[in-house]
């Protein structure tokens, strides 16, 4: 264990040995007893470059040839997860003694059909290789070079260069099997344009993990719109497909399972605050948020997700850095690549930890004073690991450059030059005596080659890669040295990645496969209230007392509590969820948020939450428990604050501990779900570095303890106390409550604030008659343009006025009404436990401000801030899918029914919707559509026993819009066609008006698919400046739509029929749900 300036003194000491050693071997192959499978992917060769330059004031054509251009060569990594690497990678299968074999060839592919061959993963007894294929077609960047590079004479000045490097541009992936014995291929799901499955991991269960974006989640919008992937898992022949986590928002890449049965992978959690931990340098900057991926573990069915490395601590070495690519050695030992993504190719080291005891993370606050570093430094490890190691010193971490190479020169006999840079590393596999890996050879730094486009050593005549991947085998474990490495596969015409050794299981472990994990249902069958089928969870926790919440930080005398500041850049991430400063006795009950996710690229037109989400208040549950008038007192010695509560299962939520008057005290930050029947209890409020308090004995342990229900109709609140010391709780009709400006805030602030906040002259500066206004300064106003000046705050820099987080603004703070500005002067006072002449430089309470606010409209408001201010229409939409869960009856060995579970957040289910069908062919042998339970269970006896094991059902349930059906709506419903009860129509319209990349002039194009024909319109004059032009495709003769037909003299009739069909079409289609006003 070490921190990073230890790691850095130790690299500069093997610095000087390095060279030495590795020049006296000459990295010969070496021939390993066991078959390996590799990915190679091309590795960019001599270029001939010409460019435009200016020498002796006029401009020339000049040209230069590069004898290696591998700098701009891309590898897949976590910015690079849907394409934008290597094109025409192939899988290989490499045997003892080194002949070699192409499993899937996408070298020999043309550029317009291009496919890059990923992922693979190797079966537990060594006899099939998963792995997926990225389809698409080759690009190549244009960026700028120096124009000295072309002629010394010339001006200097970048100069645009097309590169040579076959970039992928994949527009989707699939993922297939490969038989070693029959050298037999097939395919695991189907390539669909739009869908990328990628990433397979086989499981004990027998089925496949893997990543997709089928559920088309786009992620947070705080930090862009991107797809989001999500953990499947499906059969190996491609049947039920099943999403395993739920809670995944962000998004999830390359599961792994470990030898105790939990399913490991790379999570991107970038809700709230947790991005905040690292800045760049600059106020209210979430820093290079590809780096916030870390890993999580789960069951294999999404059960129990937690924190497995990097989610909460703020250590260099693991918050500022993707982890990603696992694998597990026999000791148990989990190791990863960890680098600064985009960069470094997915490069920088390996680091290594053995999985801490379930429920736990890494050094607590309670641990950090005994740790042997200055006590400035220790606070940087809460949460590390505490059984770290990186498995070279040597190789350089983060988005560093490799360190150069000391005298004596370091020599590779792939180049005839001495190498000047150590190298990276990455792509761990782990073999019975050591580990395989990925050694980047040179800089392998991109960003530096980027700003001069071409590689400077190309350019210099010296024989060095810019950035070139093999694989290579230590033995030693950490390495000291690059002389410790040894070369498996190696050559100048490729990057080799992704080894696998293709072996059983046992000859690592020992043992045939990873522990088996039930499903949560089967683990926790006889909970009471989660009965067989049952839709919902569990959730509960023994303590909100017991936290760690609360963190601490180190000072010169030792541990002390962190101060709440008024403004940190990572305040949230240094006290773990506290929103304001409290007393344990304030501590009331918990709420639990539900988070439907987005679902469309521009979400963020009329969908204006600062959270990114939609989030709504699924409820609010008491905590504080009494017997006799006195508070029930828990095994630690603290008032008895355990819980337990039903909620849909597969759904995203957050909890929040609260109040009594249901005000947010602290609140979680990463996404979670609980599957159906799943019990999931937690020992303590994040509570991640040490042993938790036991949830047996509790009062919500007991057996005559009723659990609150969640999202069957009602929302519970808590609402104070009344006369004997008892929480109130109300209830508001719906499965989830959502607060937003126009519907809900506004009238409030009409009447009871727009008085004096109005149009004119509006008191200190601030309207809150007017919509835009409100959102403008109480939610978009970190630069205080809303405040006057003389009442300013100073900002979080020297001489300016923004504020940094968790402010949004002079006026309200990140989900915490008790410590904002305006919810302080609603109920006129401050409450969030500090005084305003406690500091000289936040934000006071002020003078006294008299209101008239309800209790119920003060509730509202307190939500609507704690909610992250929502605003627009969009808000109120129901995105999350209704929860389906299917239970099997069997009696002997046949199935005879079916328990149907189903229940929605948000409008609620469609009872009507629910359909079975039993499939035979392409059609239903026979469909059942009984009522469905708007939150519980149906039983449905199936007409016969079923004894045929591959007898496949398909089960679909709606969500209830809660709307009269818009009567200019022109969609079809697909649920006949689902049950083969209708053939649908024959043509599909698409209309693009210059939308999500708008472009200048604007672009507007019209597609009409009728049958295997396909047209496309890119209008031009009166409608845009664009130039007119036409694309016709044969669908049938081609399928990838390489040869466009719109001018070709022998499909002229066929266009003008399509054209004449399209305005046919578009008659079709109009919106005639206005009632005619007049004849004529």
């Amino acid at each position: 264990m070490s921190n990073s300036r230890a790691w850095a003194l130790a690299t500069c000491l093997l610095m000087l040995s390095i060279a030495g050693e590795a020049s006296a071997q000459a990295y010969p192959v070496v021939s390993l007893d066991y078959p390996i499978v590799y990915v190679r992917c091309p590795r960019s060769q001599e270029w001939t470059a010409t460019a435009e330059v200016t020498v002796g004031g006029e401009r020339v054509m000049r040209s230069r040839t590069f004898d290696v251009t591998d700098g701009p060569d891309r590898m897949p990594e976590v910015t690079r997860f849907y394409g934008g690497f290597q094109a025409g990678c192939d899988l290989m299968l490499r045997h003892p003694g080194g002949d070699e074999e192409v499993i899937y060839d996408c070298g020999s592919r043309p550029e317009e059909d291009a496919c890059s061959a990923m992922d693979p993963a190797v079966s537990f007894d060594g006899a099939r290789i998963a792995f997926a294929v990225f389809h698409g077609r080759v690009t190549r960047a244009r960026q700028n070079a120096d124009s000295t590079l072309f002629d010394p004479a010339a001006d200097p000045e970048p100069v645009p260069v097309t590169w040579p490097n076959p970039l992928l541009r994949a527009s989707g992936a699939h993922m297939l099997v490969y038989d070693v014995e029959s050298r037999e291929t097939a395919e695991i799901t189907p390539y669909t344009e739009g869908i990328w499955d990628s990433g397979p991991a086989w499981l004990s269960t027998g089925r496949i993990a893997f990543t997709s974006n089928r559920q088309h989640v786009f992620r947070t919008l705080i930090h862009g719109s991107d797809p989001a992937s999500q953990i499947y898992t499906v059969d190996p022949d491609g049947e039920n497909i099943e999403v395993a986590s739920h809670h995944s928002l962000g998004a999830e890449q390359h599961p792994y399972q470990l030898r105790d049965g939990r399913v490991a992978y790379s999570s991107w959690q970038l809700f709230g605050m947790l991005p905040y931990r690292t800045s760049n340098g600059g106020t209210r900057n979430a820093g290079s948020t590809p780096n916030k991926f870390h890993l999580y573990v789960q069951s294999p069915d999404g059960a129990e997700p937690f924190a497995l490395y990097g989610q909460h601590g703020t250590n260099p070495n693991m918050a500022s850095v993707a982890a990603h690519f696992l694998t597990q050695d026999g000791t148990g030992r989990v190791w990863g690549g960890v680098y600064y993504r985009a960069n470094n190719n997915g490069l920088a080291n390996i680091h290594g930890l053995m999985p801490p005891p379930e429920g736990q993370e890494g050094y607590g606050p309670h641990e950090l004073e005994a740790l042997p570093v200055p006590y400035w430094e220790r606070s940087r490890y809460l949460y590390y690991p505490r059984d770290a190691m990186i498995i070279a010193p040597w190789s350089a971490g983060g988005s560093d450059l490799n360190a150069p190479v000391a005298e004596p020169p370091f020599e590779h006999p792939n180049y005839a030059d001495p190498l000047r840079n150590v190298g990276k590393l990455g792509f761990p596999a782990s073999v019975p005596e050591g580990m395989l890996l990925s050694w980047g050879l040179g800089r392998c730094h991109i960003r530096t080659l980027a700003r001069a486009a071409i590689p400077a050593d190309s350019a210099s005549g010296v024989d060095n890669p810019a950035c070139d991947l093999g694989i290579y085998r230590t033995r030693a474990v950490p390495s000291t040295s690059p002389a410790d490495l040894e070369r498996v596969v190696d050559s100048r015409e490729y990057h080799e990645i992704f080894a696998k050794p293709v072996i059983p299981y046992s000859d690592l472990f020992g043992v045939e496969q990873p522990d088996v994990i039930e499903r949560a249902e089967i683990r926790y069958r006889g909970t009471p209230g989660l009965e067989p089928g049952s839709p919902f969870g569990m959730l509960g926790a023994s303590s909100l007392i017991y936290r760690e919440t609360g963190h601490h930080s180190i000072g010169r005398d030792g541990v002390v509590p962190i101060s709440f500041a008024f403004q940190s850049h990572s305040q949230l991430a240094r006290v773990g969820g506290d929103l304001i400063r409290y007393d344990d006795d304030e501590i009331c009950g918990v709420r639990i948020l539900g988070v439907m996710p987005n679902r469309e690229e521009d979400e963020r037109e009329g969908n204006g939450s600062r959270l990114g989400e939609r989030v709504v208040i699924l409820g609010e549950v008491p905590a504080r428990h009494r017997e006799g008038g006195a508070p029930t007192i828990d095994s630690m010695g603290n008032p008895d604050t355990s819980f337990l509560l039903r909620m849909p299962a597969n759904m995203p939520y957050l909890m929040q501990s609260v109040d009594c008057d249901g005000r947010a005290l602290s609140t979680d930050q990463v996404w979670q779900s609980v599957r159906p029947g799943e019990k999931k209890v937690c020992g303590g409020c994040h509570v991640h570095s040490q042993e938790s308090m036991p949830f047996e004995g509790t009062v919500a342990s007991r057996d005559d303890f009723v659990p609150a229900r969640l999202g069957e109709g009602y929302v519970p609140l808590m609402d104070g106390l009344d006369a004997d010391g008892d929480v109130v709780v109300r209830e508001v009709e719906g499965q989830g409550l959502a607060v937003q400006l126009e519907r809900d805030v506004m009238p409030i602030l009409e009447r009871r604030c727009a008085s004096c906040h109005g149009e004119t002259d509006p008191a200190g500066g601030l309207r809150l008659d007017d919509a835009e206004e409100v959102v403008r300064c109480v939610f978009r106003d970190a630069d205080q343009s809303c405040v006057p000046e003389a009442r300013r705050v100073p900002g979080a820099r020297e001489g300016r006025s923004t504020l940094d987080w968790p402010n949004y603004s002079y006026y309200a703070r990140f989900m915490n009404a008790r410590g904002s500005l305006l919810y302080w002067k609603a109920t006129n006072r401050r409450t969030d436990g500090i005084a305003d002449d406690e500091r000289e430089s936040d934000i006071d309470f002020g003078a006294d401000h008299p209101t008239e606010i309800t209790p119920e409209e003060l509730d509202t408001l307190a939500m609507w801030i704690e909610l992250g201010g929502p605003v627009g229409p969009r808000y109120l939409h129901d995105t999350q899918p209704p929860t389906l869960n299917v239970f099997g009856q069997v009696e002997g060995a046949a199935l005879v029914s079916f328990r149907l579970g189903t229940t929605d957040l948000g409008t609620g289910v469609d009872v009507s919707s629910l359909s079975v069908c039993q499939l035979e062919g392409d059609g239903c042998a026979w469909t059942e559509t009984p009522e469905a339970s708007p939150h519980g269970i149906v039983d449905l006896s199936l007409p016969a026993p079923v004894t045929e094991p591959s007898t496949r059902f398909r089960f679909t349930v709606l969500d209830a819009a809660g709307i009269d059906t818009f009567r200019g709506g022109q969609g079809q419903s697909l649920l006949p066609l689902a049950n083969g009860e209708g053939t649908g129509r024959g043509w599909a319209l698409c209309e693009y008006r210059n939308s999500g990349y708008p472009a200048e002039p604007p672009v507007y194009t019209t597609m009409l698919r009728d049958g295997d024909v396909k047209l496309i319109l890119w209008h031009g004059e009166p409608a845009t400046r664009w130039p007119a032009a036409g694309e016709l495709y044969d669908l049938a003769a081609d399928p990838h739509e390489l040869t466009n037909l719109y001018e070709d003299p022998a499909h002229a009739a066929l266009r003008e029929a399509m054209v004449d069909r399209l305005v046919d079409v578009l008659a079709a289609v109009e919106d005639r749900s206005q009632p005619r006003v007049s004849n004529w």
